[in-house]
């Protein structure tokens, strides 16, 4: 069989235990690397292992692994691939969204991107996604210029227009922003993506900022007062969920920007990803109608009873999880704190309270652990014990 084929049909394979796993044991991520290992070392040529690889190494934090397969494969796909067909954009397009909406690894995005754009020059879709990569790192003038880039390639292409007027939104150049999200509508009236920037450069006119500044923006003293009072209703303030799940997806996509534009470690990206797992959970749990997750004094009223619920349905929840979730947790209060968001006096009080608990909490996490994975321990005892630790939750 020829390499590349053999190569295909077990790369295949791979693919199907991932998606039909009751067809055999499931692969743990080492298992799928050390897999993928040995296809691209009996032929180094086939490209699509070399771009799972990548991304692969890229979860596992072992970074120039995953940048040095990545541009491998961008390399193998321009000798192979002289003419891009959509199934091989699509294919980029599932490693990147990957990347950078799983990993918050923009910086190998724009790498593997960079490459691609240089050995396919006349395909504008790989210049409009690296100048979104770009944007997301705050390397806006670069950004500019692949927007710039993509319109001259498809000038008719609505889309391009609308990215390089978000990225004037995403700086702060307002002025700028206006003639192509304009154009954008001009060739289609109905792109909703064009019209909503458009509604937004209206506000930042009013105000001034950068996209980062609007999504941060705070609260009207009116809603503001809602989060004193716990008996209030969504119907009495005249909020509801989904007004709630639109300030919440604002908050973490402005704090998403600022992680992505700073970090230095990739321990801060990982913060980011407990975080924003941590308040799934919270929105799963009967406190209330719907949660602000700039609720801070929310939180701080029920971090014990939250956390002890955490523990309970988290069965992994050891010392280094509740670590990262509560230091996850000060780094986003912190951002907030400092955009005017959140009081600084209650992210102090809170700040204090997880300094406070944290201890207990590991210590209740880890007995709950042990107590779990004793054999020598009856059903009973064990009940006793989590009830010792957690009383009725």
């Amino acid at each position: 069989m020829d390499p590349w084929d053999l190569a295909d049909w077990r790369h295949a394979g791979l693919a199907a235990s991932t998606l039909f796993p009751f067809a055999g044991p499931k692969l743990s991520p080492e298992d799928m690397v050390a897999e993928l290992r040995e296809i691209v070392a009996d032929c180094p040529e086939y490209y699509p292992a070399l771009l799972n690889l990548g991304t692969l190494e890229a979860a596992s934090g072992r970074t120039e692994e995953a940048r040095k397969h990545l541009l491998d494969a961008a390399e193998r796909m321009a000798e192979r691939e002289r003419h891009l067909e959509p199934d091989l954009v699509d294919l980029v397009d599932g490693i990147t969204h990957r990347l950078e909406e799983h990993l918050l690894r923009y910086d190998l995005a724009r790498d593997i991107l960079e490459r691609l754009a240089w050995h396919y020059p006349e395909e504008p879709g790989f210049r409009s996604d690296l100048g979104m990569a770009l944007v997301l790192l705050g390397e806006f003038d670069e950004a500019v210029r692949q927007f710039q880039e993509a319109i001259a390639l498809a000038p008719e292409d609505h889309r391009h227009h609308s990215d390089l007027g978000w990225a004037y939104l995403e700086m702060g150049r307002l002025k700028e922003a206006k003639p192509p999200l304009k154009r954008a509508l001009q060739l289609h009236r109905r792109y909703a993506q064009a019209r909503g920037n458009l509604k937004l450069l209206s506000f930042l006119k009013n105000r001034g900022g950068t996209f980062e500044d609007y999504l941060a923006r705070p609260m009207s003293s009116a809603d503001r007062e809602t989060l004193e009072y716990e008996t209030l209703t969504a119907a009495d303030v005249g909020l509801t969920p989904q007004t709630a799940r639109q300030w919440n997806h604002d908050r973490m996509e402005a704090w998403r920007r600022h992680v992505c534009r700073t970090w230095q470690d990739p321990r801060e990206l990982e913060l980011f990803k407990s975080v924003r797992a941590f308040f799934t959970f919270l929105e799963e749990l009967d406190f209330a109608d719907f949660v602000l997750y700039e609720d801070v004094v929310f939180l701080d009223i029920r971090f014990d009873s939250v956390f002890e619920e955490f523990i309970l349905r988290m069965s992994d929840a050891d010392e280094e999880i509740l670590e990262e979730v509560c230091d996850g947790l000060l780094a986003f209060y912190s951002y907030l704190a400092r955009k005017g968001v959140v009081g600084q006096d209650h992210f102090a009080d809170f700040q204090s309270r997880v300094h406070e608990m944290k201890p207990t909490l590991v210590e209740k996490a880890e007995r709950f652990a042990a107590a779990r994975s004793d054999p020598s321990l009856t059903q009973a005892q064990k009940a006793r014990i989590r009830r010792e630790l957690f009383g009725d939750l």
